[in-house]
């Protein structure tokens, strides 16, 4: 036997002011810190609480500095089927592709979220990504996004949602981006693999009788 709590309590007491103090508090003191590659030398640098803080539209903000080679990098670039942000500003990566993907099908499309960390100097910059498969295969079409590196948080968290890619064989398919002044840079590779669909009890027991199943 177990007691249950009704939702409604647990709103309430997440909403009270002493819950609220408490969450604030937690986050001025416990606000996690980074180590960013900057000028030859490594520097502490405090991590945003807000994912979107320095996020910039392309027709608004200061003019990107796409006249010369940029000086970023992407600190982590990761595949995952999604991303979940906490109350204090924590990313949860749901699902994270390692090393390859699984499908049992040809064609087949698959929905995943790039996450990237890039840091670098302070500035705005254009960026384009995309994906490709085998013999450079387009998956995913050449994308624009910019980003802005404050001095005071020299680094953007970028989250690219719902991505649709299709695949038709296997072999490696490759993430990349292109910041400016640069070529296309990988980001990520995983190895595509084709898997056999599980045979059914009936199909393994006609086998191994030397039967077909009718």
């Amino acid at each position: 036997m177990g007691v249950v709590v009704p939702c409604y309590k647990i709103v309430e007491l997440l909403d009270s002011p002493e819950a609220k103090k408490d969450r604030d508090e937690i986050i001025t003191r416990l606000q996690p810190q980074m180590f960013i590659l900057e000028h030859g030398k490594v520097s502490e640098t405090p991590i945003s609480s807000h994912m979107s803080k320095n996020e910039t539209s392309m027709t608004d903000g200061p003019k990107p500095e796409n006249s010369k080679p940029s000086r970023i990098f992407a600190q982590t670039a990761l595949i995952c089927d999604s991303l979940y942000t906490d109350i204090v500003g924590r990313s949860m990566l749901i699902g994270v592709y390692t090393d390859d993907f699984r499908v049992f099908q040809f064609p087949t499309t698959i929905i995943v979220t790039l996450f990237l960390r890039i840091a670098g100097d302070a500035g705005t910059y254009d960026i384009e990504f995309r994906a490709i498969g085998p013999n450079d295969a387009a998956l995913l079409l050449p994308n624009k996004t910019r980003i802005t590196l404050s001095p005071e948080h020299a680094y953007e968290p970028k989250v690219f949602n719902n991505l649709k890619i299709q695949i038709q064989s296997s072999g490696w398919m490759k993430f990349q981006w292109k910041p400016p002044g640069r070529d296309w840079e990988t980001l990520v590779s995983c190895d595509v693999k084709l898997l056999a669909l599980p045979e059914t009890k009936p199909a393994k027991e006609a086998a191994a009788n030397g039967t077909e199943e009718r």
